[in-house]
């Protein structure tokens, strides 16, 4: 790897002073710790150094990330980063069709939960059973507020962005630790609302679709029926002309009468 970076991981950062020593190390395909005797050679950087949400590759950039610059390379060796790099993300599914507990008045989210989508300046300097707190007890305070969902990813943005100190330095509000330097994007969507319109959706799939042939023969009824309708209008119209015109040829008896007197 361009003679700049060793493929191990050692308990302790490797010191020229630690040379000749015993030191605990584990490679890639390792499960656990083993001793080896430090040489020169292991006071080269590591491929993944840091610990944690902090670590990077090759020095450079955080080991998450599998998507980027196919030119980047690494700082100082020029070493190409992307071929270390893999597009394959961690993924969990969650059976939604399982939930048991629905939304009540008490709980509109029932066990869905929401789903909480943020950059790096969140994660940072978070964890995940943390998040969830700040974003129930937010809901839980504003139950019937109309942009509850907001309030709580504003929530989150505020407690990550921590506050300024005596001396200038920002810090968690909650904590002693540093507060995030990056930029923050938070987004808490509600689960249960978009799967009651996939339920929709899927419940729009499973409609029997109509048959071409049976709309074809149900129009050819509709229209024979309107024909007959308009025959026996005409056939009405028809069998009424001559009443008409015999009231109209007989005389009224105010002729009669004036004939009689005549």
């Amino acid at each position: 790897m361009g003679g700049e970076y060793v493929a191990m991981e050692y308990a302790k950062k490797p010191m020229t002073k630690d040379l000749g020593t015993r030191i605990l190390y584990r490679q890639g395909t390792m499960k656990g710790w083993t001793y080896k005797t430090l040489t020169r050679n292991d006071l080269k950087m590591p491929i993944v150094t840091g610990d944690g949400k902090r670590s990077r590759l090759l020095g450079t950039i955080g080991v998450t990330r599998g998507f980027g610059d196919h030119d980047l390379k690494a700082l100082g060796s020029g070493l190409p980063i992307k071929p270390f790099l893999s597009c394959h993300p961690d993924v969990v599914c969650i059976d939604l069709s399982k939930i048991e507990t629905d939304p009540s008045e008490d709980n509109v989210d029932g066990d869905y939960g929401v789903l909480v989508m943020a950059t790096d300046g969140l994660w940072d300097v978070t964890y995940s059973q943390k998040v969830a707190n700040t974003v129930f007890t937010t809901l839980k305070k504003f139950p019937t507020e109309r942009h509850r969902y907001t309030m709580a990813a504003q929530e989150l943005v505020a407690k990550s962005r921590g506050r300024a100190n005596i001396n200038g330095h920002w810090r968690l509000s909650d904590s002693r630790a540093a507060a995030t330097v990056d930029d923050i994007s938070v987004i808490v969507i509600p689960v249960y609302q978009y799967y009651l319109e996939y339920l929709d959706w899927k419940r729009s799939l499973q409609k029997p679709k109509p048959d071409p042939v049976s709309a074809v023969a149900s129009e050819a009824a509709e229209e024979a029926t309107v024909l007959g309708d308009l025959s026996h209008l005409n056939s009405s119209s028809s069998d009424s002309e001559p009443l008409e015109d015999a009231r109209e040829q007989s005389p009224s008896s105010n002729d009669i009468t004036s004939s009689a007197n005549n």
